[in-house]
């Protein structure tokens, strides 16, 4: 007897929802062969078999996502100085939620920061709304780790600024802020004062800017064979985490921007003074939830487009979109 062919059946109703609690899917229609009876199906959040069919269903349009605007803000120089208070001058604004509002940061509270998304997620976006911010700024001063040596130019920033294009030149730096993180904590304790703009002749801000952290944290252009080397980059390491761990009451400030982030790349305890961390553009859902230090509560459909993602400060999510900015900085 001749097997009976299976019969396709198109459904054109079918509906994917995204529960934000527990990162399953919950895949729902009407079957025509069952008279209008729904069908539903929930898939486990944090599987293989929830990733791959979020994509599908996406692809075909079939997910619920929230609306999000088509173009995002762009943002000049001059824009950005129109937000700047100078009463202010700790407060930084680091883009908008999607219904407008702004995103605003106070270093005093917030004093670091860790960036995460792959290529043209739009972390660079971000990166340069913070050094046009700082460059309006005549109290802070900006260093800049690029060790492409392609992202950031000496002519786009103000002569005090720097950009540091090698492990080395960035251990130099991190020597020099330690030494400076001991001068300050020393003058604070001699005039009992518990933070540094309360000093009689406070010093300038500094922040510095890791953009392609990983190259340094994970030693990539470091000889492993080397033993020297290798200390003295675990020294520049330790000289890192200690500016993380003592950095906010001394004005010293750190951003850490990577492709990929895992704890192979900072401890647990340093990464606990990070309390602003920002996942752009596609993420995997078990590198969100390890930078984000819980699960995102927003769907992934939010970490599918460029410039946009999802920030915690404090662990306080919302989503999130980072200003374009002008490639010009001056």
């Amino acid at each position: 007897m001749a097997k009976k062919k299976a019969s396709s059946l198109e459904i054109s109703d079918i509906r994917v929802k995204y529960d934000k609690n527990d990162g399953s899917l919950r895949i729902t229609s009407k079957d025509p062969d069952l008279k209008g009876e729904p069908f539903s199906l929930t898939v486990t959040g944090n599987s293989p078999t929830a990733e791959t069919l979020f994509k599908l269903m996406r692809a075909h349009g079939l997910v619920e996502e929230p609306e999000l605007p088509t173009e995002l803000t762009l943002q000049g120089r001059e824009e950005l100085r129109a937000l700047y208070d100078p009463a202010k001058p700790l407060l930084f604004v680091l883009g908008e939620t999607y219904k407008g509002e702004l995103v605003e940061v106070h270093l005093s509270k917030a004093p670091h920061m860790l960036v995460s998304g792959a290529t043209g997620a739009g972390k660079s976006v971000l990166l340069h709304n913070l050094a046009q911010q700082i460059g309006l700024r005549n109290n802070f001063r900006l260093s800049i780790f690029d060790p492409t040596g392609t992202q950031w130019r000496q002519e786009d920033l103000r002569p005090q600024d720097r950009i540091l294009q090698s492990n080395e030149a960035l251990a130099v730096e991190l020597e020099q802020l330690d030494d400076e993180l001991q001068y300050r904590y020393y003058s604070m304790k001699a005039e009992s004062v518990n933070n540094v703009a309360l000093l009689k002749n406070a010093p300038e801000y500094t922040v510095l800017m890791l953009d392609y952290a990983s190259n340094f944290l994970l030693g990539i252009s470091i000889d492993k064979k080397d033993g020297v080397a290798m200390a003295k980059h675990e020294l520049a390491k330790q000289r890192l985490f200690k500016l993380i761990w003592k950095g906010r009451a001394a004005g010293l400030h750190v951003i850490l921007s990577t492709q990929q982030f895992d704890f192979e790349m900072i401890p647990g305890e340093t990464l606990a003074n990070i309390p602003i961390r920002v996942a752009m553009g596609s993420a995997g859902y078990l590198a969100t939830v390890a930078l984000l230090g819980d699960k995102p509560v927003y769907g992934k459909g939010v970490l599918s487009h460029h410039g946009r993602g999802v920030i915690s400060i404090h662990g306080k999510q919302a989503p999130f979109q980072a200003y374009r900015v002008l490639k010009e900085l001056k």
